[in-house]
């Protein structure tokens, strides 16, 4: 029988009468505040009953007698004030809606004592609370959503449910996520949009699916994901640091998301799975990240030429910041000269005058100054910027590295370019000394710069 969207306000004892074999009453859309004590007398066969969207502002006791009803919506009402042992008279109910009320704490004896529910929708009330024994004797209750609420924790109210497989509170006021209050059987969480700030050491969980989207995380370490996670929704958080083998035992992981969040690097340790079962790359997704070029991001090209564990799967919108030129770079398109690493002192690779003061080989950035070297040793680069008072008279072009490819010596105080400053600097490329107060540049200054293309 189907009275939805009509304008009834009441509902009699005798309005259902004759009604016998009734088993799905839909009420929807009215405007009902008030159902009398006796009215689903008539109506023993009920086992499905829709009054969503209407003025009740308690639950009906009428209910009660429902003996057999096994579906029951009373979502987008007003109803702040419900009874205790009421539901559990209602031995068959698979299914309770009640989302958008405005309920505030979940007691005890309200949703207790359900022995055949399955599904319990409480989201968007004004829930603040729950008692600890506020779901027990519930043993099939497998999807519970308590979304947008004003929760900051669960207060052990989860622990006896232990069929519970999906479990829904994002939109609350959580700040500390805490994996031993979940059931062991739970596959699925949804925290998004909460105050999560910290994630607790994770033992016994075997969640496989988790959205923590849009929460407030800083960091990541292996012990706060589950190692039976397959999906990690992480992006909109102030992630900056991952640890290396955060990832490492997590060997059914899929897709991992890490969008919008303050990564400037992106190290291959930290992603990296040991003994992969799902047969494919772990869908790695990092766009609207402030990345650095930098040398750490090198495995990001060897992607695209071998069989990786890993694929970026956004590299076409993912970009990251050259650290000279300040240009963004698309990760689908960054080539080797691009990834910079910042250095005080670095060896190539072979170089056997390593441990000695005097070596061609070994570069030592000047004090005050910013060098990088890229990821194959073509690319040394030497910045030389406004340097402070103290640095600027102690240094000298000579202190440069004799492998520099490119130097900027801008906004300097050097009146005088001496002959054989830059002395056998056989690498350098792009030589810039613009805006430094020179006057004099003697004899000889530039000589034997044999690759010099650039000179500002």
């Amino acid at each position: 029988l189907d009275l939805s969207s009509n304008r009834i306000a009441e509902i009699e004892e005798e309005n259902l009468q004759g009604l016998i074999s009734l088993t799905h009453l839909y009420l929807f859309n009215n405007s009902i505040y008030q159902i009398d004590m006796g009215t689903f007398e008539t109506t023993p066969q009920l086992q499905e009953l829709h009054l969503g969207k209407n003025l009740l502002i308690e639950v009906p006791f009428a209910l009660g007698r429902l003996f057999k009803l096994r579906y029951l919506d009373l979502s987008n009402n007003q109803i702040s004030k419900t009874y205790k042992f009421l539901f559990n008279k209602l031995p068959h109910l698979q299914t309770l809606n009640f989302c958008k009320n405005k309920l505030t704490t979940i007691d005890s004896y309200i949703f207790s004592d359900m022995p055949r529910l399955i599904e319990l929708d409480l989201s968007f009330n004004t829930i603040d609370h729950l008692a600890e024994d506020a779901f027990s004797k519930c043993p099939k209750l497998r999807q519970l959503d308590l979304s947008g609420n004003y929760l900051t924790n669960f207060n052990g109210a989860l622990q006896e449910l232990q069929n519970l497989k999906r479990l829904n509170s994002s939109f609350n006021m959580i700040q500390l996520l805490q994996w031993d209050e979940f059931p062991v059987t739970m596959t699925h969480l949804e925290m998004s949009n909460n105050q999560i700030t910290l994630l607790s050491s994770t033992q016994r969980s075997r969640i496989r699916h988790v959205q923590l989207q849009r929460n407030r995380i800083m960091a990541l370490t292996d012990e706060q994901i589950p190692n039976t996670v397959e999906y990690v929704n992480l992006s909109d958080n102030l992630i900056h640091t991952i640890d290396n083998g955060t990832f490492r035992n997590k060997q059914f992981l899929s897709n991992l998301d890490l969008r919008k969040n303050q990564l400037t690097k992106l190290e291959i340790a930290a992603f990296m799975v040991d003994s992969l079962t799902t047969g494919h790359p772990v869908r790695l997704s990092v766009a609207d990240n402030p990345l650095d070029c930098s040398c750490e991001m090198d495995w990001i090209r060897n992607n695209k030429h071998e069989k990786s564990l890993i694929d970026i799967i956004d590299d076409n919108r993912a970009v990251c910041l050259h650290r000279i030129y300040n240009r963004r770079i698309l990760l689908s398109e960054v080539r080797k000269d691009d990834l910079l690493c910042n250095y005080k002192q670095v060896c190539e690779p072979n170089c056997i005058c390593c441990q000695y003061g005097n070596c061609d080989c070994k570069s030592k950035c000047p004090d005050g100054c910013h060098c990088y070297y890229g990821v194959t040793y073509t690319i040394n680069i030497v910045r030389c910027i406004a340097l402070q008072s103290e640095d600027r008279n102690n240094f000298s072009p000579k202190d440069i590295p004799m492998y520099a490819t490119h130097i900027y010596l801008e906004h300097m105080e050097i009146p005088v370019v001496r002959s054989h400053d830059f002395l056998g600097r056989t690498r350098l490329l792009h030589l810039h000394l613009n805006h430094s107060s020179i006057r004099e540049i003697q004899p000889l200054a530039f000589n034997t710069l044999p690759s010099l293309q650039v000179f500002y």
